[in-house]
């Protein structure tokens, strides 16, 4: 089986705070990470 990577993109503002966050194949396991940074 191939190794897959996949992706991590953040979006942040001018206080370089996260906005928004895209996650992709072997990266999913880092969505619970953002999204608790977001609604904080």
């Amino acid at each position: 089986m191939a190794a897959k990577e996949g992706l991590v993109a953040k979006g942040v503002d001018a206080e370089n705070q996260l906005r928004a966050f895209v996650v992709s194949e072997d990266k999913m396991k880092e969505a619970f990470a953002l999204l608790k940074q977001l609604v904080s």
